[in-house]
């Protein structure tokens, strides 16, 4: 028994003996015998409390017969788990940087069926330290070889090791960082991870919409240097008519240009000329009153159709900083989402166009720029999938600034 409980007892014990050989009156008898009850109840329920949890009487900690004592009051013993803590963070820190820049030699990281394998990108680098910055910032990178002889280095989206000779290195990404950026990616997969310079998407990466009037197409972008090119439209991005391999860029400040040089675009996204505007734009098709003239075969009014490029203006987007864009196509009009959030909507006075054309992303005239996860889905996406893909921002600003 502790020895609050052994006091308890003897004071008992003494009150009895009082009353007993009347020492006390009637009065002060009754509040004494009051006292010792209500202190015994206490005691009695916070043990009995505490055994029914497995525990131990309250003051038991302060009992040195009890032999027990508080481990938050015990230096030492603060010290011994303290230390053990901070090892497991320091093994967790140094196993995720061990992983993280642990290279293979003599070891190739090529797709599974090398006859069909397509590399995700191709870089000329005299450092494998580059090739590995630019996977880990590339959502679909899962590893890349690099070749000492050719300083050359290839990033492959899906694939294996093979043994292979001296020249070559490679790097695979972390498990824990393949399985994050999955993780927080959404859940359809970008068409590319990663663009900054001229790049070409096919139009079978593109599944085609049910209805060519509802489709989603979102991407992360950061303008370098709004300055370069200025005085002409500048092309971020166009599926559509395709740019000539052997032709002079397209360097015009005349809207009226672009629309006859690239007739086709579902969707086209161009920087101003002049400003940090984006233009947002998409072929559409639409019947204008019918024609005085009558056909010679059917004695009916000609029925004409007008094709033009519809845009929509987003002014002051940011430059040197991060942000996403989210182009959501409805039934009727167009919706421009900026980092999640609303920014512009407008009426579509045509249908729009589909087209079988790939997807130029930074086309001959452009200006420096990083474009990420570009995304398609062949649906309009609701507020919440627009939120989901913008999660992201804060990750791939600190990959951008790193």
């Amino acid at each position: 028994m502790s020895a609050v409980s052994n006091n308890l007892t003897k004071r008992i014990k003494n009150t009895t003996n009082r009353i007993k050989s009347s020492k006390l009156s009637g009065n002060q008898a009754v509040r004494e015998t009051i006292r010792t009850r209500v202190a015994t109840n206490n005691l009695s329920s916070s043990n009995a409390i505490n055994a029914a949890k497995g525990g131990i009487p309250a003051n038991d900690f302060d009992d040195p017969e009890a032999g027990l004592t508080d481990p938050f009051q015990n230096p030492v013993l603060l010290v011994f788990i303290l230390l053990i803590t901070f090892g497991f963070i320091a093994y967790g820190l140094y196993y995720y940087y061990k992983n993280d820049t642990d290279v293979k030699q003599s070891q190739t990281f090529y797709g599974s069926d090398v006859l069909s394998y397509e590399p995700l990108f191709t870089m000329d680098t005299d450092k494998i330290d580059k090739c590995i910055a630019r996977c880990k910032k590339d959502s679909l990178c899962q590893g890349i070889t690099f070749n000492a002889d050719t300083l050359t280095c290839t990033g492959t989206e899906e694939g294996r090791l093979r043994d292979d000779s001296a020249s070559f290195t490679s790097w695979i990404k972390p498990q824990q960082i393949a399985k994050l950026l999955h993780k927080k990616a959404n859940t359809d997969k970008p068409l590319i991870g990663l663009a900054t310079g001229l790049t070409t998407i096919k139009n079978t990466e593109f599944p085609r919409p049910p209805f060519i009037y509802r489709f989603n197409l979102s991407l992360f972008l950061y303008i370098n240097d709004f300055y370069e090119g200025h005085g002409s439209w500048r092309n971020i991005l166009c599926k559509g008519t395709p740019w000539p391999s052997d032709g002079e860029p397209l360097t015009t400040p005349y809207w009226e240009t672009v629309s006859t040089e690239r007739p086709e675009q579902c969707l086209g996204i161009w920087l101003a000329p002049f400003n940090n505007n984006l233009r947002i734009c998409i072929t559409t098709r639409s019947q204008i009153s019918p024609s005085t003239a009558l056909l010679p075969t059917t004695n009916k009014p000609q029925q004409q159709i007008l094709q033009k490029l519809e845009y929509i203006d987003i002014q002051n987007i940011p430059t040197r900083k991060l942000f996403h864009l989210s182009v959501n196509m409805v039934e009727g009009g167009m919706e421009v989402y900026l980092n999640g959030k609303l920014h512009r909507m407008q009426t579509l006075k045509g249908a729009p166009v589909w087209n079988e054309l790939p997807l130029t992303i930074f086309g001959k005239t452009s200006t420096p720029a990083t474009l990420m996860d570009l995304i398609f889905i062949p649906d309009s996406a609701d507020l919440d999938d627009i939120r989901a893909q913008t999660r992201k921002l804060s990750e791939y600003t600190e990959k951008l600034t790193n």
